[in-house]
Parts: structure tokens; sequence; C-alpha cells
């Protein structure tokens, strides 16, 4: 049995310094480490991570263009040896979140490897601590996706747990085709669907990092509460979509 991290992940210097100190930390959770990257990162940020071979972890890293790197992330998890459980990020929130509340990550990875899908979810002082425009957008998905689901879910983490079966049923009945970000709802729908197990994980360290004033300004600008109504617009639709779909196996 074996539990890999797959992470889609634009590389930046900073984080990559972040992710092998982490490391030995990593290698206490899991058997290996799935990374898509967008194939403009620099070869030179690419290559430091893929000469992380001297811990007792598995490291694999491709490059994908505008396609769903979540997707083919977890699609890339499938190829290490006797998987298990696939654990899903987003990279940018991966580190910070780790770094956060270590032992609220363990708990995440325990929590896991007894259902088929985890859906991680925010405590309401974490959730509340995310920019107005996530809050305000999210908080409709989350309502959608609960009733579509027939329970309360929070789905804006950009985290989630899967066995390998639900992995398995994902890779034949999601499309590398969707955007990435609709797979919030995509997959937890179609995984309902199919008759898979849903768990939520209240989390306290599922944190948005913002690191600077300016960054914070931005997220909070109207902008993006034009950006950020037009992707829950794409989320909600995603997730009413996989609940119609006429192809997937009985119950």
């Amino acid at each position: 049995m074996s539990i890999i991290l797959a992470l889609a992940w634009r590389l930046n210097a900073d984080d990559i310094t972040r992710f092998e100190t982490l490391l030995p930390f990593l290698a206490t959770l899991y058997d290996g480490v799935s990374i898509a990257s967008p194939p403009t990162d620099d070869e030179a940020l690419i290559a430091p991570v893929q000469a992380l071979t001297t811990l007792p972890i598995k490291l694999r890293i491709s490059a994908r263009g505008n396609e769903n790197r979540r997707y083919y992330t977890l699609q890339q998890a499938l190829t290490f040896d006797d998987v298990s459980h696939v654990h899903y990020c987003d990279g940018d929130h991966a580190l910070a979140r780790m770094e956060r509340d270590p032992d609220d990550w363990k708990a995440i990875v325990d929590a896991l490897q007894h259902t088929d899908c985890l859906v991680i979810g925010r405590s309401e002082a974490v959730f509340e601590s995310y920019p107005r425009p996530l809050v305000g957008t999210e908080r409709i998905i989350n309502r959608v996706a609960s009733h579509l689901v027939g329970q309360a879910v929070d789905l804006g983490v950009g985290s989630r747990g899967f066995s390998r079966k639900a992995v398995e049923f994902l890779m034949q009945y999601a499309s590398p085709e969707t955007h990435g970000i609709a797979t919030d709802s995509e997959w937890v729908v179609l995984l309902y669907r199919g008759g898979y197990a849903l768990t939520t994980y209240v989390s306290d360290s599922a944190i948005y990092e913002v690191v600077s004033e300016a960054q914070r300004q931005l997220l909070e600008s109207a902008e993006q509460w034009a950006k950020r109504v037009n992707i829950a617009q794409m989320i909600i639709k995603a997730g009413l979509d996989a609940s119609v779909r006429g192809d997937l196996p009985e119950q």
C-alpha cells in the first residue's frame, strides 16, 4: 500500500526551496510525489526538482500546457507502484498549509485512507480569512454542490483525498478537457453518482496564502469579483452537467 501526493504546481524558485525543506516531512507520509507543471516553467526550475532523488521518496514531474493539470497529476500518480490512495492539492497552497499546521496535514492523510473521496473543507474562521470575492462566490458553489450530493461539502480548498479505485473511476469518466478549476465540482459529483463514499474533513490549516498587502488588494478588487463570478459559474455548471450524465455505471 502506498500514498501519493499529487500536485498541480506552477514552480517558482522560493517554493522549490520550501519544498526541499519539507521533503523529510513528506517522506513520513507519502511514498511518492506527482507534479504536473506548466511547460513554460524554466528548465532551471524544473531541473532542481527532478534532482531531488536522495531522500526516501519518489518524485515524478511532467510538463502540461493549458491542459487540466489536476487530471494529469492524478493520472501520473497511478504510475507509482502499489498505489492505494492519492492526496491531491493545488501546489501553490500545499506548502503554506503543511508549514502552518503539520499535525492537521497528518490528520488529513490519515483520514483519506478510510474513504473513497475525502472532501477537505475549511473551518469557519479559515473560510472567512479568504479574500472576499472567494468567500462570496464559494458560498454559492458550496450550496449547489451540497444539494447535488446530499450532504454539506466545501469545495473551495483545492484539495481532495482519493482511493485508487476512485482515481481510476475519474480517469475513465472525468474529462481531461474540463477546465482544471471546474474539477472542484465535477469530480465530487461524479464520484457521488458512481456510488463512492464521500467523507468530509474540516481543516484549520487550509489557508489561502497572501504574501503581501499588494496581493491582498488585488485579490479584493472589483476585477477579482468579476473573475470569481465567472469561475463560480464554470464550477457550478460542471457539477450540474456531471449530475445528469447518462453514461455512468449504475450504483
